[in-house]
């Protein structure tokens, strides 16, 4: 059986590391008053803190994909609509608008794949 005084150094120990998690350092955003040197230096000392993460905008493809985002997200509500209207017997019954929503379904995999491919090409860099 531990002692008392093991465990309480275990839970003043447990207790620390739960206060150490709380009290990461926290980045404010970018302020225009700050150098454009000094930027790059918080940049870099938070990659270095937290690892690279994934980030649009640094390169001409980034802010590229950084302004077609809100157009992909309603893609993928439109698609997602059409597949639940798809299901219907209407679509299935009708060879026009099955060939139609089949159509439209090969368009919207284009452009998915496209911009899955530029997100890969600029996460590569």
């Amino acid at each position: 059986m531990p002692a008392l005084g093991a465990i309480a150094k275990r839970i003043n120990g447990k207790n620390k590391r739960k206060e150490k998690k709380h009290n990461a350092p926290r980045f404010e955003p970018q302020d225009a008053t700050v150098s454009e040197e000094e930027q790059k230096s918080r940049d870099q000392t938070r990659d270095q803190e937290f690892g690279a993460h994934y980030h649009h905008g640094k390169t001409r493809l980034g802010k590229f994909l950084q302004l077609i985002d809100p157009f992909i997200i309603v893609l993928i509500a439109v698609n997602a609509l059409m597949m639940g209207l798809g299901t219907f017997d209407f679509v299935e019954d009708n060879q026009t608008v099955n060939e139609t929503f089949e159509l439209v379904d090969q368009i919207f995999l284009i452009i998915f794949t496209i911009e899955v491919t530029l997100n890969a090409t600029h996460y590569m860099r």
